[in-house]
C-alpha cells in the first residue's frame, strides 16, 4: 500500500468539500443554516489541506507550519459544530456574544498551535508521511472536544423531542456525522499521538466524509436544504453545454476533413449557423429527456404518511388568512407529492391533471395534481393523504372564510363607529358655538337691562326692585358660565399659567367658604399639607374648588360637617372634598359633569348644572383629573389631582 494513500484520498475530499461549498454559498446564500454549512466545509477545507501539505512536506520548517494550522482547523471544526447545531435548533444565527463563545476554543488553541505546548517536534521522513510529537495542549483539547461533542449532542437531543418525525430523521443523520468526526479526531488526532503512535495522524481528516455522506444523505431524502431542483438543473445544464460543444467541434472536424485545402472564412460562418440550428432542435427534447431520466433519481415518491399528515394539519392551522392558506398548501402538497404542479381552490380541470380531489366545502373546491416529477403513476396512499387533506381543508378554509368574514364585519362596524363619532363631534362642535354665539349676543341685551334697571330705580321710587335685580342677576350668572364653558371646550380660553402654592390658594378659599357656611350652621374642616405647589392658572384652580364645595354646601346634610383635605404623593397633589349628604347613583355619576345635567331628585334646589362641568374642563387644562365616589352611608368624595411641582429649598 502506498504511504501516501490517506494523502491522496484527502485530496480528493478537499475538491469535494470545495465545490459542495461553493455551490451552496452560491445557491442558498438567504438559508443561515447553508451559510453556517459552508464556513463548517471551510474549516474542514484548511484541516484537511494542512495535513495533506504536512504529509507531502520535504522540510521541517513546511511541515511545521502545516502541522499548526492543522491544529488550529481541527479547533475551528469544533467551533464550528457549536454554532451549526445553535442554528439548527434555533432558526437563527447565534447573537455576537454567544459567537464569541462558540469561536473561544478555535481562538485560544490556535494561538497556542505554534507553541511547544501543541508540537513539541516534527519527523520528515524522505519516502513517508511527516510526524508529530504532540504536547500537552493535546491532552488538554482531548477533553475539551469531548465537552463539545457534549453539549451537541445534547442540544440536538433536545431538540429531537419537540420535532416532527422529518427533522428528527435530519437530526439523527446530523448527530451521527459529527459522531464520526469527532470520534475519528479523537482517536487519530489525539487518543494514539498521546500514547506515542504517530503513524495514523493523516487519518482522521478523513472521517469529515462521513460528515458529508450523512448530512448528504439529510439534504437529499429529507430536505435539510431544499437544493435537489438545483442539483438536478446545474446537472442537467452541464450536459447540455457539453452537448452543444460536442456538436459544434464534431462539424468543425467534419467541415474540416470535407475542405481541407478551401478557405475557413465562410465555412466557419457555415459551421456557426449549423451548430445552432442543431443545438435548438436537438437541446429542448435532451433537455426534457434528461429531465424524465432524472426526475426519479432527485426525487423520489417515498414519504412518511404519518410525518405528512403531521406536515399539512400544521400547515392548516398556522394561517387564517386564505390568501396564505392557499399557496402554503399547495407548496406543501407539492413537495410531499414531487408533484409537477399542485391547485387548491376553485379551479378548473385541467387535461394534464392526473389526480383531482373536491374538497367538501361551500362553495366546491378542489385539488388538482399534475403528474409525478418522477414519471410514476399515483398510489393509493397518495390518493388516501389528499382525502384526508381534504377533508382537513374542508375546516380549516371554513375557519378562514370565517375569520374574513368577521375581520370585513368588524371593519364595517369600525367605519360606522368612525362616521357616527365623527356626527357626534360635529354635533357637539355646533352645541359649543351656538353656545358660544348666544352668549355673545345676550351679553349686549343683559348690559342694556342692567343700565336701565338701574335707570329705573333712581327715577321711580317707592318700587322694591330687589326680586327683578335677583332674577337679572341669576341671568347674567348663567350667561357668563354658559360663555365659560364654550369657550374652554373650544380651547379659547385665555390662561395665566403660573406657579403657585396649592396650599396657601385652599387654606384662602376655606376661609371664605367658611364664612358662608355658618350662615346654614355647617362646618369646613380642613387638613392641608403645606408647600405643595402647582402650575397652572390660579384663578381657574380657584374656580373649579368653589364650584366643588359650592355643591357640598347645597347638597349635604344640615348642620354637618364637609371635610376638605390636600395630601401629596411623590408627583401628584390630591385634593379632596366630603360631605355627608344626597347619594349620588353611578348613573348620575357618569352624568353630572355634562353640561346642563340635573338629577330629577334635586330639581328643587337651584343650579344651572354647568359648574361640574366647567369644574372638570379647568381641572383637565392642566393634566389634572376630577373624579367622584359615593355610597349611601358614608357620604360622597369628589377628588381633585394636579401634577406636583417640587419647590426649590429657598421657596420652602
Amino acid at each position: 500500500m502506498s504511504p501516501y494513500l490517506f494523502s491522496t484520498s484527502a485530496a480528493v475530499i478537499i475538491v469535494f468539500f470545495a465545490v459542495a461549498a461553493a455551490f451552496l454559498f452560491r445557491q442558498k446564500q438567504s438559508d443561515i443554516l447553508a451559510r453556517q454549512y459552508v464556513w463548517y466545509l471551510l474549516a474542514c477545507i484548511l484541516w484537511l489541506t494542512a495535513n495533506l501539505v504536512a504529509d507531502i512536506a520535504n522540510t521541517w520548517n513546511v511541515a511545521y507550519i502545516a502541522s499548526g494550522l492543522a491544529f488550529a482547523g481541527g479547533s475551528f471544526i469544533a467551533s464550528y459544530f457549536l454554532i451549526f447545531t445553535h442554528t439548527f435548533c434555533t432558526g437563527l444565527a447565534p447573537t455576537m456574544q454567544r459567537f464569541w463563545l462558540y469561536m473561544s476554543p478555535g481562538f485560544i488553541f490556535s494561538l497556542l498551535a505554534y507553541t511547544p505546548l501543541s508540537i513539541k517536534d516534527v519527523y520528515v521522513y524522505p519516502n513517508a508521511p511527516s510526524q508529530v510529537e504532540p504536547g500537552i495542549v493535546y491532552s488538554i483539547s482531548f477533553f475539551v472536544l469531548i465537552g463539545i461533542i457534549i453539549y451537541g449532542l445534547w442540544q440536538l437531543q433536545q431538540q429531537y423531542w419537540i420535532s416532527d418525525n422529518r427533522r428528527r430523521t435530519q437530526i439523527v443523520y446530523i448527530s451521527l456525522g459529527f459522531l464520526s468526526v469527532f470520534v475519528g479526531q479523537l482517536v487519530f488526532t489525539l487518543a494514539l499521538p498521546l500514547l506515542g503512535n504517530l503513524s495514523y495522524y493523516n487519518v482522521a481528516p478523513q472521517f469529515t466524509v462521513f460528515f458529508a455522506l450523512a448530512t448528504g444523505y439529510a439534504i437529499f431524502w429529507h430536505n435539510l436544504f431544499e437544493i435537489r431542483p438545483f442539483i438536478q438543473k446545474g446537472l442537467i445544464y452541464s450536459i447540455l453545454l457539453t452537448t452543444i460543444v460536442i456538436i459544434y467541434i464534431t462539424t468543425v472536424s467534419l467541415f474540416a476533413e470535407l475542405y481541407k485545402n478551401r478557405t475557413y472564412t465562410i465555412i466557419d460562418t457555415v459551421i456557426g449557423i449549423f451548430s445552432i440550428i442543431v443545438a435548438l432542435i436537438t437541446v429542448p427534447k435532451l433537455d426534457a429527456w434528461l429531465r424524465r431520466i432524472t426526475d426519479p433519481i432527485f426525487f423520489s415518491d417515498r414519504y412518511e404518511y404519518a410525518g405528512a399528515i403531521h406536515d399539512l394539519s400544521k400547515t392548516l392551522t398556522q394561517s387564517t388568512n386564505l390568501a396564505t392558506l392557499l399557496p402554503e398548501s399547495e407548496a406543501a402538497l407539492t413537495r410531499i407529492l414531487r408533484a409537477e404542479y399542485v391547485r387548491v381552490g376553485n379551479t378548473p380541470e385541467h387535461a394534464d391533471d392526473k389526480l383531482r380531489i373536491t374538497i367538501p366545502s361551500n362553495p366546491p373546491a378542489y385539488i388538482a395534481v399534475g403528474r409525478k416529477r418522477s414519471g410514476t403513476v399515483y398510489t393509493t396512499q397518495d390518493r388516501l393523504l389528499l382525502e384526508t387533506f381534504a377533508t382537513q381543508a374542508s375546516v380549516a378554509f371554513s375557519r378562514a372564510l370565517l375569520f374574513q368574514d368577521v375581520q370585513d364585519r368588524a371593519v364595517q362596524l369600525e367605519r360606522r363607529v368612525a362616521a357616527r363619532t365623527k356626527e357626534l363631534q360635529d354635533v357637539q362642535e355646533s352645541q359649543r358655538v351656538i353656545m358660544l354665539q348666544l352668549s355673545h349676543n345676550l351679553q349686549t341685551p343683559l348690559a342694556i337691562l342692567i343700565n336701565s334697571l338701574e335707570t329705573l330705580k333712581a327715577t321711580v321710587p317707592g318700587i322694591d326692585f330687589t326680586s327683578l335685580e335677583r332674577a337679572v342677576h341669576d341671568v347674567s350668572g348663567y350667561i357668563t358660565r354658559l360663555l365659560r364653558l364654550a369657550r374652554l371646550e373650544s380651547h379659547q380660553e385665555p390662561s395665566d399659567i403660573n406657579r403657585f402654592s396649592l396650599s396657601d390658594l385652599l387654606i384662602d378659599i376655606v376661609e371664605e367658604v367658611s364664612i358662608i357656611a355658618s350662615s346654614t350652621d355647617h362646618v369646613i374642616a380642613a387638613e392641608i399639607t403645606a408647600h405643595q405647589y402647582v402650575e397652572a392658572d390660579k384663578t381657574h384652580i380657584r374656580e373649579a374648588v368653589l364650584n366643588i364645595l359650592s355643591n357640598a354646601l347645597k347638597y349635604s346634610e344640615h348642620a354637618s360637617t364637609i371635610k376638605v383635605t390636600l395630601k401629596a404623593n411623590k408627583h401628584t397633589a390630591i385634593i379632596r372634598c366630603h360631605n355627608i349628604g344626597s347619594y349620588i347613583s353611578p348613573v348620575d355619576r357618569e352624568a353630572i359633569f355634562t353640561p346642563f345635567y340635573r338629577n330629577n331628585e334635586h330639581k328643587t334646589i337651584s343650579g344651572t348644572g354647568l359648574g361640574l362641568a366647567i369644574a372638570k374642563q379647568m381641572i383637565e387644562r392642566y393634566d389634572g383629573t376630577l373624579k367622584v365616589v359615593s355610597t349611601k352611608n358614608t357620604g360622597t368624595t369628589f377628588t381633585i389631582t394636579l401634577p406636583r411641582i417640587i419647590p426649590a429649598i429657598n421657596d420652602k
